[in-house]
């Protein structure tokens, strides 16, 4: 077993246990891409396997030097993303808040053997892109973050891409809460709907694992 491999099943296995409760001063800070109903708790739900393979096969195809993930959590899907882009000699820029999870994540890139592909980025995401080097182009972005800013990222996002550059939205379809159940999200349904409307938006989307929605400019 490659460590790329074992990392990922160290993580899967770390998944169905991990929970982190957020102190007064972080809960009045951010929502750390909660929903009400969970209150305080946090988990870390990564994005199915299959949906890390599906990016994998996506980056391999379409050779991007430059990868946006907005969304780090510990590391799951970033590892996906880095393992597919080392032939193309790219590099994965993450984004992640909670201190917690940047441990993790940090720790998780290092025992896959592939930190030197990945650079996370410890800020607010509405921070990054705001403040991105323009001369950095972004050719591939795997979307899977706080779902009620959704839309201002997209917004924030297109004047930094070119036509081929692909996004993929996780949790298109479903949003998993810190009990492990799936559920319809409002914010979600207002923002796909949004984009199927934008007639300056090509979209696709995918019935697979929380549902992905694959988006280009026209």
């Amino acid at each position: 077993m490659d460590k790329f491999e074992k990392t990922l099943q160290k993580i899967e296995k770390l998944e169905k246990k991990w929970r982190y409760t957020l102190s007064d001063q972080e809960d009045k800070q951010h929502s750390f891409g909660r929903v009400t109903e969970d209150n305080k708790e946090i988990a870390f739900w990564s994005v199915p396997r299959s949906t890390g393979e599906f990016l994998k096969f996506m980056v391999e195809f379409s050779k991007p030097k430059n990868i946006l993930e907005l969304g780090t959590s510990v590391g799951y899907s970033t590892l996906f993303l880095a393992k597919s882009i080392q032939n193309n000699k790219g590099h994965v820029y993450t984004t992640e808040i909670m201190k917690e999870k940047i441990k993790l994540a940090k720790k998780h890139f290092k025992e896959a053997g592939l930190n030197n592909y990945i650079s996370l980025i410890e800020k607010d995401i509405l921070d990054v892109l705001k403040n991105w080097d323009k001369k950095k182009q972004i050719d591939f972005v795997f979307m899977d973050a706080d779902k009620e800013r959704y839309s201002l990222y997209l917004d924030l996002l297109l004047p930094l891409l070119n036509s081929r550059t692909l996004i993929v939205v996780d949790n298109a379809g479903k949003v998993r809460m810190a009990d492990g159940k799936l559920i319809d999200s409002e914010y979600i349904r207002k923002f796909v709907q949004n984009v199927k409307a934008n007639k300056k938006l090509n979209s696709i989307f995918l019935d697979m694992d929380n549902g992905l929605l694959l988006i280009t400019k026209i």
